[in-house]
């Protein structure tokens, strides 16, 4: 074979298996989340049709259970949407050479110095620091159900930053993401593990905290 042609091959194949992994995965939580919601649709008919008591009282039920089965669908897909997210970012930081990785993969996650300068540079730090953007996303990340632990308080940063990244607030980092071919999710996820030692302390957690997911 031509070494010209061994080196092309060689160049796209970490494309090619991010891809085929991302979609291998997907499969795998499209099936899983499916079956989560023929579930869920099942406790919910079952729900409506064993109820016997006087029909003002069913029609309470059936409302109840139904915005019940709404809020536990979309729930749902938020969390299956940012896991997909999420997942898709740490394939394509270990399929990157660790000098140019955004985190370290220490116990718990850091930024490395590449991480921190992309946040800086594409505006997002100065952006979190913002006193009136820091209340507005902590309100999103205190959203039912309220995180308990630091493990989960971590998770709901991650994804409230994914769930704002259509906000006005993040346009302008939109704009350098796609100025610069930068992907948007891996400068959230970025700017989340920064943004996670003010929600850890906001709700009396520390970073060491996150050793033990309680």
């Amino acid at each position: 074979m031509p070494t010209w042609l061994a080196d092309k091959i060689l160049v796209y194949i970490p494309a090619y298996i991010v891809a085929v992994l991302v979609i291998v995965v997907a499969i795998i939580f499209g099936l899983y989340w499916f079956a989560r919601m023929v579930i869920k649709a099942w406790e919910f008919y079952t729900k409506t049709n064993t109820t016997n008591s006087t029909v003002s009282k069913l029609n309470d039920s059936f409302q109840d259970s139904f915005d019940k089965f709404k809020k536990d669908i979309k729930k749902d897909l938020r969390k299956m949407k940012t896991s997909m997210s999420e997942l898709e970012t740490q394939i394509r930081e270990f399929l990157t050479p660790e000098e140019e990785r955004l985190t370290a993969t220490n116990s718990p996650v850091e930024l490395t110095e590449v991480g921190y300068k992309l946040i800086e540079n594409s505006g997002a730090k100065e952006i979190v620091d913002n006193e009136v953007n820091k209340t507005k996303i902590l309100s999103v990340i205190l959203e039912d159900p309220s995180p308990t632990n630091a493990y989960d308080a971590q998770q709901k940063t991650i994804e409230a930053l994914r769930d704002l990244k259509d906000d006005a607030m993040f346009s302008s980092v939109k704009d350098f993401a796609f100025k610069n071919g930068k992907s948007i999710e891996d400068i959230l996820y970025a700017t989340a593990i920064y943004f996670r030692k003010y929600v850890l302390e906001s709700l009396g957690f520390q970073v060491e905290d996150l050793d033990q997911k309680t």
